[in-house]
C-alpha cells in the first residue's frame, strides 16, 4: 500500500478483508485493485456489488427552484436498498451531480475498523461523495472474481432495475398542468442518462461472458 494507507490501515493487519473493505468504502480504488491482485483470496463478490450499488445511489429532493442528486445508503441487499433508498428521497427535484455529503472518499481508516457490529452499521450509512459516479460501479464490479462474476452481474441488473422502478416511475403531483414539473423532469431525465449507462456497461459484461461460453463450448466440441 501506498505509505499514508499503510500507516492508517495498520490497525486492520490482523483482518485482511476489513483493509480492502476500507479501501473500497474510501475509495482508493487502484490500492484495492493492486491488494486484489496480489491477493485474490481477499475477494468478496458481495463487498464489492454492495459498494456498486452505493456508487450508483441517488435521493432525489424536491425543492421549489432547484435541487440535485445526492448520495443515499443502500442496505446490504442491492436492489432492495436502491428502491428504499430512491423511495425515501421522494419523487421530485432536478438532478446534477453533487460533491457535497457522505462519507465515502476522505478517510477510509476510519470508516471500517474491522468489528463486524460496527462495520455492518457503517455500510447500511456508508454513502459515497461522487455518487452517483457509472465509473466508481464500473471499477468495483471489474474487481470481482471471475468464479463469481455471473452472480455478481445478477446483481448489478437488479440494482440497476430497482433504480429504474424507483427514480423512472410515476412523478408525485405537480404544479404544471399535466401533473410534472420541469424540476422532476429534468431529474428523470439525467437519473435515466446514469441508469442507462450503467445497464449498458452489465450488458456489455453479460454479453461478453456469453461470448466466452460459447467460444468455449465450440472450442470443448471440436477437440472431442
Amino acid at each position: 500500500l501506498p505509505t499514508p494507507w499503510a500507516s492508517c490501515l495498520s490497525h486492520l493487519a490482523p483482518t485482511p478483508a476489513a483493509v480492502v473493505e476500507a479501501l473500497v468504502a474510501g475509495m482508493q480504488i487502484t490500492s484495492a485493485r493492486d491488494v486484489l491482485a496480489r491477493f485474490p483470496q481477499l475477494k468478496d463478490a458481495g463487498m464489492l456489488v454492495h459498494y456498486a450499488g452505493k456508487a450508483l445511489a441517488m435521493t432525489l429532493t424536491t425543492t421549489t427552484s432547484s435541487s440535485s442528486f445526492s448520495s443515499s445508503s443502500s442496505p446490504p441487499s442491492a436492489a432492495a436498498t436502491a428502491a428504499a433508498a430512491a423511495a425515501a428521497g421522494g419523487n421530485g427535484g432536478a438532478a446534477s451531480s453533487s460533491s457535497s455529503g457522505g462519507s465515502g472518499g476522505d478517510a477510509p481508516m476510519t470508516s471500517i475498523t474491522g468489528v463486524e457490529d460496527l462495520d455492518a452499521a457503517t455500510r447500511t450509512t456508508h454513502r459515497y461523495r461522487q455518487a452517483p459516479s457509472v465509473p466508481l460501479f464500473r471499477a468495483l464490479l471489474s474487481m470481482v472474481s471471475p468464479a463469481d462474476a455471473a452472480a455478481a452481474n445478477a446483481a448489478a441488473v437488479d440494482i440497476v432495475s430497482a433504480l429504474a422502478a424507483a427514480h423512472l416511475g410515476d412523478a408525485a403531483p405537480g404544479a404544471s398542468h399535466y401533473g410534472v414539473t420541469w424540476t422532476q423532469l429534468e431529474c428523470r431525465l439525467r437519473a435515466a442518462a446514469v441508469l442507462r449507462d450503467a445497464a449498458a456497461h452489465v450488458r456489455d459484461t453479460l454479453e461478453h461472458e456469453l461470448h466466452m461460453l460459447g467460444a468455449g463450448a465450440a472450442a470443448a466440441g471440436a477437440i472431442g
